[in-house]
């Protein structure tokens, strides 16, 4: 889905050779056209003459205009676009609680030393 001119832009800029698909189609009860993702169908950058009615498909043009494509038409490319994951997670450790081993002289040995044990 585009919502944006500025998204249209970063799309075209994505494709590398001249056209590719948008995943849209139009509805088959009426003329309107729906994003495949769901979202609203809230902005539009149609070539000259389209949308064409018949046409059910919809490719972005090497010059980012949108055209409408019959079942038989093609497109060199797409473009995927996923729903950015914004959560962050970050460990950090305190250099207070922790503790150097009481004896290090046998590797094999992990048990701690009941003094080196934070509370």
């Amino acid at each position: 889905s585009i919502h944006s001119q500025e998204e249209n832009k970063v799309v075209l800029e994505l494709l590398t050779r001249g056209d590719g698909w948008l995943n849209a189609i139009q509805n088959s009860t009426d003329t309107t056209w729906i994003w495949g993702d769901g979202t609203e169908w809230d902005y539009v950058n149609w070539s000259e003459d389209e949308p064409t009615e018949g046409h059910v498909y919809l490719k972005m043009a090497a010059n980012g205009t949108w055209a409408t494509i019959e079942k038989s038409g093609t497109a060199y490319e797409y473009v995927c676009k996923k729903k950015a994951d914004l959560t962050t997670t970050t460990t950090t450790t305190d250099p207070a609680d922790t503790t150097a081993p009481a004896d290090t002289t046998d590797p094999a040995d992990t048990t701690e030393s009941p003094s080196t044990v934070s509370p």
